[in-house]
């Protein structure tokens, strides 16, 4: 009998509890998926692993109406949700790391909680979990890490708000600056029990750069450069480094190196087009941007920053779509909104005046930071 087929006719009503869990359990310890989700982030799970959760859960979840009570252990319970973190459901995710936390309160389930209220954009929220896994384990540095994204998503602005748009936070300059110093105090936290974790030193230059610090952000990217010559976030970071001290050729010959290691590689392809446009290479940053948004057509910015070359070719019948689909990604994405609207007055005064520019260059991006890779 094919295997999803044996789950599926898991006898649960009139059996004892214990007979239950260990013929769901046994079908659990079958699928091969790592309990952490930074490990998870680059761990090559099989399909057919995550059939086999998607049927457990199902059957759990009877389980649970017929004992009313969770009838998995702790362990099994996180590879549930991380099947859930997987598919993007971060609600049922969290459901589940909580109901392994009642079961067993583990440093690995706190973690994993602490990364997906992260990825919904509720970093406050995550931090509290991430303190709770660092007071039982003070020597993970993957929980370190994600509590340093926790101050500098706050700083950066990341914050969901209540009608669930990524909305800017109202810190004011010092506040931001006492931000980002307690995130590069966990990242140096991170590297002193693993000086070659390459997100940390990575997010590390990105708060320097930010801090205004950027000789030192430039050798701690040299330094990753060195471990990992073949980084992909690495090259991308030394760009944005390159780009924001004026070295666009730089900067573009970075990206390139990126795309090289990674051929489909969105954020590579992404900066790729803004160093192209502020190099007045317009047509190749068209041919970026559009490579761009064929490997995430989800990505906002690299809507609008097609829009915003498009605009500075006056193709504003064009780019006044590539706004709209922005906003419709992000409603709070001011930025998309001014160019749409220059674009509008710009197309209607065509032919008779000097059309208006959009006031908004693209914008680069850096590789998203802290998050298990996602598989649909």
């Amino acid at each position: 009998m094919d295997i999803l087929n044996e789950i599926d006719g898991i006898i649960i009503q009139g059996r004892a509890e214990a007979d239950v869990r260990a013929d769901l359990a046994k079908y659990i310890r079958r699928a091969v998926v790592p309990l952490s989700l930074f490990e998870l982030s680059s761990s090559e799970i099989l399909p057919r692993d995550l059939d086999v959760l998607e049927h457990v859960l199902k059957r759990a979840e009877e389980a649970k109406a017929v004992f009313d009570k969770d009838v998995l252990d702790a362990a099994s319970l996180i590879k549930l949700g991380n099947l859930a973190y997987c598919k993007n459901e971060l609600s049922v995710a969290q459901d589940l790391y909580r109901r392994s936390i009642k079961v067993q309160e583990t440093p690995v389930a706190l973690k994993n909680l602490g990364v997906a209220l992260l990825s919904e954009g509720k970093p406050v929220d995550a931090r509290e979990a991430l303190e709770n896994a660092v007071a039982r384990d003070r020597k993970d540095p993957q929980t370190l890490f994600y509590l340093g994204l926790t101050w500098e998503a706050v700083a950066e602005g990341k914050v969901k708000s209540p009608i669930g748009v990524i909305a800017t936070t109202t810190l004011d300059k010092e506040q931001v600056k006492e931000h980002l110093e307690k995130a590069l105090e966990y990242y140096n936290d991170t590297l002193e029990l693993d000086p070659k974790f390459g997100p940390a030193l990575y997010n590390k230059s990105v708060v320097l750069t930010l801090l205004g610090r950027k000789e030192e952000a430039n050798d701690v990217i040299i330094q990753m450069l060195k471990g990992q010559p073949a980084s992909e976030a690495g090259w991308i970071a030394r760009g944005l480094i390159m780009r924001q001290s004026g070295n666009h050729e730089g900067a573009l010959k970075c990206y390139e190196n990126a795309i090289v290691i990674n051929p489909n590689s969105h954020l590579g392809w992404l900066n790729k087009s803004v160093a192209l446009f502020v190099l007045k290479k317009y047509d190749d940053a068209i041919v970026a941007v559009d490579k761009a948004i064929e490997l995430n057509s989800s990505s906002e910015i690299a809507w609008s920053n097609k829009g915003a070359i498009l605009a500075e070719l006056k193709r504003f019948k064009e780019a006044i779509p590539c706004f709209d689909k922005a906003v419709d990604l992000n409603p709070a994405f001011d930025g998309a909104k001014k160019n749409r609207a220059h674009a509008i007055e710009a197309l209607a005064k065509k032919g008779k005046d000097s059309p208006k520019k959009s006031s908004r260059k693209p914008r680069a991006s850096s590789p998203k930071r802290g998050k298990g890779k996602r598989r649909r």
